[in-house]
């Protein structure tokens, strides 16, 4: 009989202690069942330090975890540095570790990224996973993590020279590429933003910042192969100047192709401003006269000293609008008929010699005046050959894109678009004008 009493008094002191395990849990568990983060935390401290409860240091981190994931950074921390060292009932797990600092990293905080990448990029590490590590390196490299910025750009543009094909990557490589290129002056990073974003084929093709990364390639890191692109893309949007200057450029580096054209493109840049320079000075002949109501003397000056039909067209147009045809002198009226078989210069020309009556044959305009009537009027008249507009008044012939180099219509627009609009470029280029 005794012996069932004290059975009694072992069952009853059980339940009372099973009990009182049952209520010795976090008064925030409940609420952290419920979804609150702070919850978390904060039942994760009581186990953590035994505040009302036995200590379970395995459960605290299972609940800091828990905050973590619900967004508490600073309980990816903590999580993450009592799994690293491990305590109580729970012993070292780095890859637990390594999971709650990848955690704290993608929150926002340094160390979480400086830690995360450490494990997962470190051969030595227990828990070394390049791949892993790839996912971190973004966020390490953004929150100031220089080896990381490099440690992503080698494995995603080369493979870290080949060792890890698996995580070549070309737009996280431009990505890579953006940052060093532009943080650290890096030449690789600008290599390979330059290679991304100036691939007609590639979806992140991009003509402003291919026109960017080309060109510090070439200007700040000497590359001949980003000069020669650089100097194609101009060519192609009809930049003449800074084609000329890339392809020169290019050619110094080495770049035998580039000398070639270099070559005719500096003799055709050349030709093009000495036009555009007397261009310049025909147009203000013109100009000023026929600022001063000159229209007589802006015909003349178009005919017999420039010899020029634009500039013939342009004061023969202004006189007819100004109802100035009477400051015509006669013999021009006749080279204008010449030079101009029909239209409304002709027209005017006509006009003006059917009012004076001094029309060949009195019928200036019709049958007999053609332009060889009107060269023979002329020699009849003034004992000399009638006078032509000269040959050389236009602007010397653009040099072809060779075939390899073109690219489509479309392309072009976005590049010509891209220099137009972006910083330091020329928009008062003509390029840009039209």
């Amino acid at each position: 009989m005794k012996y069932f009493k004290g059975l009694k008094f072992v069952v009853l002191f059980s339940l009372f202690t099973h009990f009182c395990a049952l209520s010795q849990t976090s008064t925030s568990e409940q609420a952290c069942m419920k979804g609150s983060p702070d919850a978390c935390f904060n039942t994760a401290l009581d186990y953590y330090d035994g505040a009302g409860i036995p200590q379970d240091i395995k459960k605290a981190v299972s609940f800091f975890s828990k905050a973590c994931e619900m967004g508490l950074s600073n309980s990816c921390m903590n999580a993450a540095m009592i799994a690293k060292g491990g305590g109580g009932n729970l012993p070292a797990n780095i890859e637990l570790a390594t999971v709650n600092f990848e955690n704290a990293c993608a929150l926002g905080v340094k160390q979480g990224c400086d830690n995360a990448f450490y494990y997962r990029s470190n051969e030595k590490s227990p828990v070394y996973n390049p791949a892993k590590g790839m996912l971190v390196v973004k966020n390490a490299c953004v929150i100031g993590n220089e080896k990381a910025c490099f440690w992503g750009l080698y494995r995603a543009y080369d493979g870290s020279q080949g060792k890890h094909p698996e995580l070549i990557d070309k737009e996280k490589a431009a990505w890579f590429g953006e940052f060093t290129c532009r943080k650290y002056n890096d030449a690789l990073g600008c290599h390979a933003a330059e290679l991304y974003y100036a691939n007609p084929e590639s979806p992140g093709f991009d003509a402003e910042k291919a026109l960017i990364y080309s060109k510090l390639s070439c200007d700040s890191y000497s590359s001949k192969a980003s000069c020669y692109n650089v100097g194609s893309i101009y060519w192609q949007i009809e930049e003449d100047k800074l084609t000329t200057h890339y392809l020169k450029k290019a050619c110094e580096l080495g770049h035998e192709s580039a000398c070639e054209y270099a070559k005719k493109w500096r003799k055709y840049y050349d030709e093009k401003v000495a036009f555009e320079e007397q261009k310049a000075r025909n147009d203000a002949v013109i100009n000023n006269a026929l600022s001063q109501g000159q229209y007589g003397n802006a015909v003349s000056a178009a005919i017999h000293q420039l010899r020029s039909q634009a500039h013939l067209e342009q004061a023969v147009m202004a006189a007819s609008r100004a109802s100035a045809m009477g400051q015509v002198a006669t013999n021009d009226l006749y080279v204008i008929a010449s030079w101009f078989s029909s239209g409304p210069v002709r027209g005017a020309a006509n006009a003006e010699m059917s009012a004076r009556g001094t029309g060949l044959e009195g019928t200036f305009g019709e049958g007999t005046n053609t332009a060889g009537a009107a060269s023979a009027r002329w020699q009849e008249a003034y004992g000399s050959t009638l006078p032509s507009p000269s040959l050389s008044s236009s602007s010397p012939s653009t040099i072809a894109v060779p075939s390899a180099a073109q690219i489509s219509a479309q392309t072009r627009e976005k590049y010509r678009y891209a220099h137009c609009a972006m910083a330091g470029s020329n928009a008062s280029a003509s390029v840009c004008r039209n």
